[in-house]
């Protein structure tokens, strides 16, 4: 009989590779006993139940085994997420009853070894990620079956290089194809499964030959003739419905173009309202810079600006603080145009964090997308300050990286990923070292 443990937990909105959000429960740093019956325990967000939840993640936990029994408190679980936390082998039998999972990563553990079953039955399984383990063998038929892979990673391990995506935020290197050619190639390098290969092989060859002696047996002149025919007779009413279904496109492309020119005309518009003063009925001031607005179009733009005008309906001036002048201006320009800005001569942390308070999601997105790709050396804690504001896991995740990157003899505690506080009060012990430590060295010097 499993014991039970109480666990902590948060829970929280997260987004994952493809930019899709989940509701998760979120596990940091804890030994949790093989065994085990987990039981949460942690505070839903308003209006949120188990039912809610979509995704289970273990972050830097003690794991012997896949935890057990969460589908039972959590019904409609879609993503399972274990990240450094020590798991060492994974089952099929350890996955029994995750199949109904879109989504499994199981990424910095020290796994070895990936067994051909481990997904079988898995029906609605897209992404798989086993990045930075200790993988030396994965059986070659692990991806049988799989028809609705998006994402297949097993780089970032000794013998395991590759990976497909078709998610925009993740650059992939291999087509799934290639992926499986690598599973093939590294499995056979063993004799043994080489020589059951060509074994099964030549008997499959064996077999084709029989087959073949049979059908020259049982067929005769007049058969072949009447299966041509009847060839003949159902390519002719394919042909007939190809042409049928090309006149079809035809005529929805007409009808997609003739929507295009639509928008286009009504964006000429909103774009023309951006200059003209004539309906402006509303205005936004930052600092000592006024900007004269549409409040119905703000209102439709933003969420944030909506909820203001929403509870304060006699307003008419709203001053706002904590924005440059000039970030508002491109902000102000994507309101009525949808043109996303450039990045030359934009401070893109501002961008986001704008974007973010508005709650403006797609040019947040693109502001994020930005700074992952010119991500350095120079402002790792403040972006994963600003993911942690706005709730942003792949910035997050990118940013703590690079961290531990630029100090590398510094413990960063996994739990400093998510609270500003802590990695606030780490990055000032830094940098006070920092400053003794140039202070003693210009002492020496002198």
């Amino acid at each position: 009989m499993e014991a039970e443990m109480k666990v902590k937990c948060i829970y929280q909105d997260s987004t994952y590779y493809g930019n899709k959000k989940v509701y998760v429960c979120k596990f940091f740093e804890q030994s949790i006993p093989e065994n085990t019956t987990i039981i949460p325990d942690g505070k839903h967000e308003s209006a949120r139940g188990n039912e809610h939840v979509e995704s289970v993640q273990f972050i830097a936990c003690s794991l012997t085994k896949v935890p057990q029994g969460l589908t039972r408190i959590f019904p409609n679980l879609k993503v399972l997420d274990i990240f450094e936390s020590g798991l060492k082998t994974i089952t099929k039998s350890d996955l029994a009853e995750y199949k109904n999972l879109e989504r499994i990563y199981i990424e910095h553990n020290k796994i070895k070894f990936l067994p051909g079953d481990l997904f079988e039955g898995f029906k609605n399984l897209e992404a798989i990620g086993f990045r930075h383990n200790n993988i030396e063998v994965i059986e070659s038929n692990i991806l049988d079956g799989l028809d609705k892979l998006k994402y297949v990673n097993f780089s970032c391990n000794p013998n395991y290089t590759k990976c497909y995506s078709q998610f925009s935020d993740y650059s992939p290197n291999a087509t799934l194809e290639e992926v499986k050619d690598e599973l093939m190639v590294i499995f056979c390098k063993d004799p043994k499964t080489i020589n059951d290969l060509l074994k099964v092989k030549e008997e499959n060859m064996n077999l084709k030959d029989k087959n073949a002696e049979l059908n020259a047996d049982n067929q005769n002149l007049k058969h072949e003739i009447d299966e041509l025919n009847a060839e003949v007779k159902n390519l002719k009413e394919e042909v007939d419905d190809v042409n049928a279904k090309v006149r079809n496109l035809e005529g929805q492309v007409d009808d997609v173009n003739a929507q295009n020119q639509k928008l286009q005309s009504e964006n000429r518009k909103f774009k023309n309202f951006l200059t003209d003063e004539t309906f402006k009925d509303f205005q936004i001031q930052i600092g000592d810079h006024k900007f004269a607005v549409h409040k119905f179009l703000i209102a439709a733009r933003s969420p944030t600006l909506a909820e203001i005008l929403k509870n304060n309906p006699g307003l008419e001036n709203l001053k706002m603080v904590d924005i440059p002048v000039g970030i508002f201006e491109v902000i102000l320009k994507y309101f009525y145009t949808d043109e996303l800005p450039g990045v030359d001569g934009m401070n893109i942390l501002h961008l986001y964090a704008t974007a973010g308070k508005l709650k403006i999601e797609e040019l947040k997105e693109y502001a994020a997308t930005k700074i992952i790709q010119s991500l350095d050396s120079k402002n790792p804690h403040e972006v994963l300050k600003l993911s942690n504001k706005y709730n942003h896991d792949e910035m997050r995740y990118q940013a703590y990286e690079a961290l531990k990157k630029k100090y590398p003899d510094v413990n960063f505690r996994p739990e400093l990923a998510v609270d500003n506080d802590q990695l606030d009060a780490l990055m000032s012990q830094i940098k006070r070292k920092e400053e003794a430590d140039r202070k003693m060295e210009e002492m020496f010097n002198n």
